[in-house]
C-alpha cells in the first residue's frame, strides 16, 4: 500500500472478514485513516474506524461521492454474500457492488491498490491428482456462489487492462472468533452452545462430514489480504489457504473436545453428488512471493471460536 495518510477503504466493514481485517489495520497501519462502508450501521463493540459510512455499493451515485470525498490510496473490497443460492442477490452483491467500485475509482482516476476476495468455490471439483489446487487451475464453479465469485474476479481483473490496480485474495475456509452460524463450523459451535446451556439434548444433527477443507484462521486471512496490498502484483490472483486438508469430522472432533461437553453426533451418511469433496490449496505463490505465513494453529481457531461463543 501506499505510505501516504491517505485513507484506507473497507467495505463490508461489519461482516466476519471486515471486522477481522479491520483488526489488522488498526495494528499494522495505525497512522493511516481507515474509512468503512456498510449496509448496516458500526455494531456495537466492533472494531473502531475514523469513519462509517452506510450505504449500497449498488448505488452508484452514492458510491461514487463517498469515493470521490475520502479518495482512498487503498481499497479492501470485502463486502458481498458468502452464501446463498439466490442470482439476483449473488450476482447484486458480489458482482454489481464491483464494477461500481471500481468504475467510480477509474472515472476519479485515483492511485489506489485494490484487493478484492475471491473464493476456492470458484475452482470447483478438482481431481485429487490436482491437489492442492492452484492458481492456475481452471475455474469450474457448481454453485450459484461459486459462479459469482468467478464473475467477480473477471470483471474485476477486467480493469487492470485499464489501468486499474487490482488484485485478488482466493479464500478458502475460514475459521475463528465470530464465525457466523451459516458456516458449517458456526453452526456446530451453536449446536454445542445450546447443549451447554441445557436449550437441547447432547445429540448434534450434522451434514455429510467425510468432505475435506482447508481451513485458515480469520485473523492470518486478513494479515494476507493486508500483505497482498503491500507487496502483490497488479492482476495477480493468490490463494489464501492453509495448504493442509482436514475432513469436517476432525474440525468438529476438535471443536467437541475444546468444549469439554459429551456429545454424541448423528450425521447424514452420504455426501450429496453436487458437493466437493475435497478444497485444499496451495499458499506458495503467497508465501514465496509475498512473504506471508500462517501464524495461527487449526486448534487454536477452532478454541477461539468455542470461547467466543
Amino acid at each position: 500500500m501506499a505510505t501516504s495518510r491517505s485513507p484506507i477503504l473497507l467495505t463490508g466493514a461489519a461482516g466476519f472478514v471486515g471486522q477481522a481485517l479491520m483488526g489488522v489495520l488498526r495494528e499494522e497501519c495505525a497512522e493511516r485513516r481507515v474509512v468503512c462502508v456498510d449496509r448496516i450501521p458500526q455494531p456495537l463493540g466492533s472494531v473502531q474506524c475514523d469513519a462509517w459510512h452506510v450505504l449500497d455499493l449498488g448505488d452508484a451515485k452514492v458510491a461514487r461521492e463517498v469515493i470521490a470525498d475520502e479518495r482512498p490510496a487503498a481499497v479492501f473490497h470485502v463486502a458481498g454474500l458468502a452464501r446463498g443460492t439466490d442470482w439476483d442477490a449473488l450476482y447484486h452483491a458480489n458482482v454489481v457492488t464491483t464494477l461500481t467500485l471500481l468504475g467510480a475509482i477509474q472515472e476519479l482516476s485515483l492511485d489506489c491498490v485494490i484487493v478484492i476476495p475471491g473464493s476456492a468455490a470458484e475452482y470447483g471439483p478438482v481431481d485429487s491428482d490436482r491437489l492442492p489446487v492452484a492458481e492456475t487451475t481452471p475455474l469450474r464453479p457448481i454453485s450459484p456462489y461459486g459462479v459469482s465469485k468467478a464473475w467477480q474476479t473477471l470483471a474485476a481483473l477486467s480493469f487492470v487492462a485499464q489501468g486499474l490496480d487490482v488484485r485478488i485474495g482466493r479464500l478458502f475456509n475460514i475459521i475463528g472468533p465470530g464465525l457466523p452460524q451459516s458456516f458449517a463450523l458456526g453452526a456446530f459451535a451453536h449446536q454445542l452452545r445450546e447443549v451447554r446451556d441445557r436449550r437441547r439434548g447432547p445429540v448434534l444433527k450434522t451434514g455429510y462430514l467425510g468432505s475435506d477443507r482447508d481451513f485458515l484462521d480469520v485473523r492470518d486471512v486478513a494479515r494476507a489480504l493486508v500483505a497482498i496490498a503491500d507487496s502483490g502484483s497488479a492482476g495477480e490472483v493468490y490463494n489464501v489457504c492453509s495448504g493442509v486438508g482436514l475432513s469436517m469430522q476432525q474440525c468438529l472432533d476438535i471443536l467437541i473436545e475444546v468444549s469439554g461437553l459429551h456429545v454424541s453426533v448423528e450425521s447424514e451418511s452420504a455426501n450429496d453428488s453436487a458437493a466437493i469433496l475435497s478444497s485444499v490449496g496451495s499458499n506458495a505463490k503467497l508465501t514465496e512471493l509475498i512473504g506471508w505465513s500462517p501464524h495461527i494453529a487449526l486448534r487454536q481457531s477452532i478454541a477461539d471460536l468455542w470461547t467466543e461463543c
